[in-house]
């Protein structure tokens, strides 16, 4: 997902009636990096509002994968031990 889905799924859920915590919405990217802020309503908690975000936008993904190598001509599974 890019940068302005991101800020425009994040703009749907602040102008939501059920989602109140929000105050306000600002991209404050520069050519350093991205930087979004969303100002919270008083006695908001940080914590519900993020997990809000989390569950409603693509701010955290999670994907299976299978660690799959060719060792000598044949399929192995990759181990993470040392």
């Amino acid at each position: 997902m890019n940068k302005a889905r991101l800020i425009e799924k994040i703009a749907e859920l602040v102008a939501r009636e059920d989602n109140r915590g929000h105050r306000d919405l600002r991209d404050e990217s520069d050519r350093d990096g991205m930087r979004i802020v969303i100002d919270l309503k008083r006695g908001e908690v940080p914590d519900v509002v993020l997990n809000n975000l989390y569950k409603h936008t693509a701010l955290q993904s999670s994907f299976g994968i299978i660690m799959l190598a060719i060792v000598g001509g044949r399929p192995r599974c990759c181990r993470w031990s040392r």
